[in-house]
C-alpha cells in the first residue's frame, strides 16, 4: 500500500492501472490480439496477485468468485488478476 499513496483518492480503474491490473490494448491496423498488462507497478502487482492466489484458495468469497469466473471460460491467470483487482478495490 506504501506504493500507491493515491489509493483513496482516484477511481478504481486508475488504481489498477497503477497497480499493474489494468489490461491494455496494443494494437495497430486491423489485427487485434490478447489484451497485455503493463506500465504500472510490478511489485504491487506481485504482491497482489499472491494475496490473491491464497485469498482464492482460502477465503470463500474470493474462492467462488475465482470458480465462477474460470467456469465462464477465463483463463486462470485472467482469473486471479480478477481477483486481485477485486483485492484491491
Amino acid at each position: 500500500m506504501a506504493a500507491l499513496p493515491k489509493i483513496g483518492t482516484t477511481v478504481h480503474r486508475k488504481i489498477a492501472a497503477l497497480a499493474d491490473l489494468a489490461r491494455f490494448a496494443r494494437d495497430s491496423g486491423q489485427g487485434n490480439g490478447r489484451r497485455v498488462l503493463g506500465g504500472g507497478r510490478a511489485t504491487v502487482r506481485a504482491a497482489l496477485y499472491l494475496a490473491a492466489l491464497h485469498a482464492s484458495r482460502h477465503s470463500a468469497t474470493f474462492g467462488a468468485f475465482r470458480l465462477m469466473l474460470q467456469e465462464a471460460g477465463k483463463p486462470v491467470k485472467a482469473a486471479l488478476t480478477a481477483t486481485a483487482s477485486k483485492l484491491l478495490r
